[in-house]
């Protein structure tokens, strides 16, 4: 077999990312065209053929490939190197810096309504082994982020073996339920705690009963490392007596050769989120309520982690956790203090598109963005942290200030009025006319004295028929026209 491992159907899903998909396309097809030569004359100069083609193919593109996940599962290129050679090239895309990492955690909405636990990992961790081309060098790895997760199913299989585990010691029919309401209904213990349940509690869980195929009232999600917080390692595993294993020979003895098998691991140390969230709105009768629901599975999977480990090669001290409430609490305040300055940063940029937009602000329009930018220097002063295009905002705002001198006071009262409606207009300044200064009443006058516009519309509506302090407003205008500004009567 060749030591060159190419997949047709692989490649064509990774066309896109290789420099050159149309000469791979065409490579393929040689190749496929040689595989199905029935003349079997020529099968040594064709097996040349096809390895020449297959070192073109692997040793020029595979290897500008980033993505973790499809290196390692999908095209494996060992050439004249060795499995551990190719493994370490997987390790290294994944130990590489992505800025999408920093987007693994959840909606604040989301958040909410959940739990998040952090816990650290204490021995490497190795997950799904068997999956990929090398033999028992596969890892679960995130397709988009080129990072380890532990899949959902996995860290739910690992707390549903805590809470079972609790029940086989203690028997009780309260540990009973809480495996059947988190987990859900049969719990795939047919003979032991599916029995027990429905003997217990028949109404529930009986031939006929309401909860006979229940699917349990969490969800548990991937858990993701912390951003930046982890690393692959190449380990390794080797059988120095393969023939004795093997039934070769009767004895094991030291003159047989080590085997070593290499094999992607997650070093020690790395903190995984772990993240909880009730599947459905619940609580009265016989269902508990969320908050107990989240709480048991958060015990067992604390415990099951702990105690169990995720992962192959547990026994062998691989995968296991440990849980520190002082650790989470700061990990926690991190990711808090983080997520408030991106907010921050932000914030930050869509007040600069806002004020990029206005080319002609109006001073209402001047005054909000001005109010927004001062907010912002709060936050920003309150974490000790400079805003993030500070001086492109402060020069924009500097920019209309100066617009906006340049225009009329009546100018200014006129674009005022045109942002408001009629009703808020009639609402300020016109019943307050006689509380504003003489500056105001003269141009308040004047708007309402031009022949057409805003002022215009105004005066229009108000000038009669209005009573209360409508009238008495409309009165002092015509007044303070009359006889201070001596422009004769309003219109």
């Amino acid at each position: 077999m060749s030591r060159l491992i190419p997949l047709t159907t692989a490649a064509r899903e990774v066309s896109d990312l290789l420099s050159d998909p149309e000469k791979v396309a065409r490579l393929y097809e040689q190749l496929a065209e040689l595989e199905r030569s029935p003349d079997t004359g020529k099968q040594k100069a064709e097996s040349s053929k096809a390895e020449s083609l297959k070192k073109e193919l692997c040793a020029a593109e595979f290897c500008r490939m980033e993505s973790a996940s499809l290196r390692l599962s999908k095209f494996v290129h060992l050439g004249a190197t060795t499995k551990d050679d190719e493994i370490r090239e997987v390790c290294k895309r994944m130990n590489r810096s992505d800025p999408r990492r920093a987007d693994w955690h959840l909606p604040e909405t989301l958040c909410r309504t959940g739990k998040e636990i952090v816990m650290k990992l204490e021995g490497r961790l190795t997950i799904h082994l068997a999956g990929g081309i090398l033999e028992n060098a596969g890892m679960c790895i995130h397709p988009h982020f080129n990072c380890p997760y532990l899949p959902g199913s996995g860290v739910k299989g690992v707390a549903r073996h805590a809470a079972w585990a609790k029940w086989d010691e203690s028997k009780h029919i309260d540990d009973a339920l809480k495996v059947a309401w988190t987990f859900g209904y049969p719990t795939g213990d047919k003979e032991g705690l599916d029995r027990f349940l429905a003997a217990e509690r028949p109404e529930w869980f009986g031939q006929t009963g309401m909860y006979k195929s229940f699917a349990g009232l969490v969800s548990f999600l991937p858990a993701f490392p912390s951003a930046e917080g982890f690393k692959a390692v190449v380990d390794v595993t080797t059988c120095h007596h393969p023939k004795y294993y093997t039934g070769k020979k009767k004895r094991a003895t030291d003159d047989e050769a080590p085997n070593p098998q290499f094999f992607p691991a997650i070093e020690s140390g790395s903190s995984f989120r772990f993240i909880l969230r009730p599947l459905r709105n619940h609580g009265g009768g016989e269902l508990p309520s969320s908050a107990d629901v989240l709480e048991w599975a958060r015990e067992f999977l604390i415990e099951g982690m702990s105690l169990f480990g995720a992962g192959a090669k547990t026994a062998a001290g691989y995968g296991w956790f440990t849980y520190d409430p002082e650790e989470e609490k700061r990990w926690q305040a991190q990711l808090a203090d983080k997520r408030k300055r991106q907010d921050i940063a932000d914030k930050s940029t869509s007040l600069q598109k806002d004020t990029a937009g206005l080319t002609e602000p109006t001073p209402t329009q001047f005054s909000e963005m001005k109010k927004r930018f001062d907010e912002l220097i709060s936050e920003a002063n309150a974490m000790r942290m400079e805003l993030p295009g500070k001086q492109s905002l402060e020069d924009a705002l500097n920019r209309m200030k100066k617009r906006l001198s340049q225009r009329s006071p009546l100018d200014q009262l006129r674009e005022s009025w045109a942002a408001q409606n009629a009703k808020a207009v009639v609402n300020g300044e016109i019943k307050r006319f006689d509380k504003l200064k003489p500056d105001r009443k003269k141009l308040v006058v004047e708007l309402l004295r031009e022949p057409d516009g805003i002022g215009h519309e105004i005066w229009n509506e108000i000038r009669s028929g209005q009573k209360g302090a409508i009238a008495n407003g409309v009165l002092a205008i015509r007044t303070y026209c009359k006889r201070e500004l001596k422009l004769g009567k309003m219109p």
